[in-house]
């Protein structure tokens, strides 16, 4: 999941995890645990999770698909604590398109990769 790199000279750790996440509910969430308990387990405070989260942080994330169900509504909230659980603070933003991902016919469009830190 993760891998620990020493540059000379340094004395801190970062840990880089490359993200790929299942669209299916339920295997986001065993991620999600998995994740958790990685940071429970390394002692290090500078932290680095990217890539394909298959989740959205907020409804801004998502254009094209209308309404928004509740039940969506409730797993973006689960995702975000989630993300406040392991104190990722900040997302960087990804050059280029808001939006990576795009449905087969075009007309939804969502931001589902993500670069998450911590602050240090």
């Amino acid at each position: 999941l993760g891998a620990k790199k020493r540059w000379v000279g340094e004395q801190d750790i970062m840990i880089i995890v490359n993200v790929y996440s299942s669209c299916i509910l339920d295997e986001k969430r065993m991620l999600w645990e998995k994740l958790r308990k990685m940071r429970k387990d390394i002692s290090c405070n500078m932290r680095c999770m990217a890539r394909d989260f298959s989740m959205v942080t907020s409804v801004d994330e998502r254009k094209g698909k209308s309404p928004h169900s509740s039940q969506e509504a409730l797993e973006v909230l689960e995702f975000n604590r989630f993300v406040e659980d392991l104190e990722l603070v900040v997302d960087v933003p990804i050059v280029g398109g808001k939006f990576m991902w795009i449905s087969a016919g075009g007309k939804v469009v969502s931001r589902l990769d993500k670069c998450l830190t911590c602050a240090g």
